[in-house]
């Protein structure tokens, strides 16, 4: 028997390498005040550094959940050496990410849609579908494109399709 609602479980869940992380920052920064108070320059530095790193790895946690988009849709990604695979039913392919030269994020139908162009065309590939959650990490490796842009496309719910990426010539 559980004393929280499903919802709240869930979401804790989902919270939960974040809310890990504050903890890390929170001992981290005792680290460092206790150098500060006892003038300690070793204390200092390791707590600062702790203090660092432990709030960068927070910032990329809650990147990651606030991308994170559940998966059950139709057909499943693969991504391997640079190349996204969607397998499904009707309209799967493959790209090369070197090949790509623009991205897009389609929310027009309703459900949310990868749109990636290619010299032959369009992939697309629904933000559901299994191994998704890959292509995050695939597109941050493409050329002026950060993690704060595919952030602000993901939360966007009007029904429009946005131009996330398109490569320089």
């Amino acid at each position: 028997m559980s004393f929280l609602r499903p919802e709240a479980t869930k979401s804790l869940r989902r919270w939960s390498e974040p809310i890990a992380m504050i903890v890390v920052v929170a001992f981290a920064l005792r680290w460092l005040w206790m150098g500060i108070s006892r003038d300690s320059i070793v204390l200092i530095f390791i707590g600062g550094f702790a203090t660092v790193v432990s709030g960068a790895m927070l910032y990329v946690s809650v990147l990651r959940v606030r991308l994170h988009m559940p998966s059950g849709g139709l057909g499943l990604v693969d991504v391997r050496e640079r190349e996204i695979t969607y397998y499904a039913p009707e309209g799967g392919g493959s790209i090369e990410l070197d090949a790509m030269r623009r991205l897009e994020l389609s929310n027009t139908t309703g459900h949310k849609n990868w749109i990636l162009w290619g010299p032959d065309g369009a992939l697309v590939i629904p933000v559901a579908a299994e191994g998704a959650d890959d292509l995050i990490e695939t597109f941050g490796a493409l050329p002026g494109l950060g993690y704060d842009t595919l952030v602000r496309a993901m939360e966007n719910s009007d029904k429009v399709i946005s131009r996330i990426w398109e490569k320089v010539r």
